[in-house]
């Protein structure tokens, strides 16, 4: 792999960060010399997905649920006391319960709407203080290609 730029110096937050495509997001990142944080809830998965990473010096596990706001508010919190900065926060996780909407409950449906939409939602309102205190940031919001297309 051919490194095209240089993240050093670079704290970059990633949700969903142990997934096909988080994993993929996070060693890029990393790769490029950034200091990734993985937010996710399972510390075991995580070591899993990285176990043999040769960029494992760069990525970081930092617990977080994304069904609570104040969750993402200690996780920033936290490491912007460990780095003094917070640069990219890629909103990359998601949860549902339910597929077809046929058969799905009301219950199940709303389930999904928080957790596709409300956990973008936590983690951006959460990060902005951050972001004011670097007097910059980036955010990446990825949304899945079944939007568009059935699985």
């Amino acid at each position: 792999m051919i490194n095209t730029f240089d993240l050093t110096e670079k704290v970059i937050l990633v949700t969903g960060g142990y997934g096909h495509l988080g994993k993929a997001i996070v060693e890029s990142f990393a790769y490029h010399n950034a200091k990734v944080y993985v937010l996710a809830r399972d510390k075991e998965k995580f070591n899993k997905v990285f176990e043999y990473s040769e960029l494992q010096n760069n990525i970081n596990f930092m617990k977080c649920d994304i069904a609570k706001y104040d969750s993402f508010g200690k996780v920033f919190k936290k490491i912007f006391q460990i780095e003094k900065r917070i640069d990219v926060l890629v909103n990359n996780a998601y949860y549902l319960t339910g597929q077809s909407p046929e058969y799905m409950s009301d219950e199940d449906f709303n389930h999904g709407i928080d957790g596709t939409l409300n956990c973008v939602y936590r983690a951006i309102k959460a990060i902005i203080p951050y972001f004011k205190k670097n007097k910059a940031g980036k955010i990446i919001n990825l949304a899945s290609m079944y939007g568009i297309v059935s699985p």
